[in-house]
């Protein structure tokens, strides 16, 4: 059996500069995945220069919570949204654990608002691709919540096999 180390250029779509430096690495065959934040400003701009600079590259969904705006109409996620519709970043979730130095907060974020919001942007990802991922990943925060999103998500997904 022959082994294959994955090198994911993850938070692909943060911002030109960002695009720039991961298809850079992919090119010189240090990064073998570009993992795209279907969400962000810079998404359009980043799968156009892979279709571009190297269409052959694989692209997957780094599914964020926590960075910008989200894809989902705010309304409908409101656990994980601002009064501006911007998502809150990871230090103002409610921790799950004593262990988590990331979430410090308060906010408790719901397990239907992160599947409506994963739904979204595995939509926006096909939307801007053309084609499925072939697998979906998290950015920053995993918890308890966040998991039983992925596994809901993943045993109804079209895209796994």
């Amino acid at each position: 059996m022959s082994k294959k180390l994955i090198v994911s250029a993850d938070d692909f779509g943060f911002s030109k500069g960002y695009n720039y430096g991961a298809v850079n690495a992919y090119r010189e065959g240090i990064v073998t995945v570009l993992s795209l934040m279907s969400n962000m400003e810079a998404a359009i701009h980043g799968v156009e220069l892979a279709k571009k600079e190297v269409p052959e590259a694989n692209l997957v969904v780094h599914t964020n919570f926590v960075q910008g705006k989200p894809v989902s109409n705010p309304d409908l996620i409101p656990s994980l949204v601002d009064k501006n519709g911007e998502f809150y970043r990871s230090y103002k979730w409610k921790r799950e654990a004593e262990s988590d130095q990331k979430c410090l907060g308060d906010i408790v974020v719901t397990a239907e608002d992160c599947y409506k919001e994963t739904a979204a942007q595995i939509k926006r990802f096909e939307e801007l691709t053309g084609h499925l991922p072939n697998h979906f990943e998290g950015h920053s925060v995993i918890n308890k919540t966040f998991a039983r999103d992925f596994i809901r998500q993943q045993q109804s997904s079209r895209f796994i096999a």
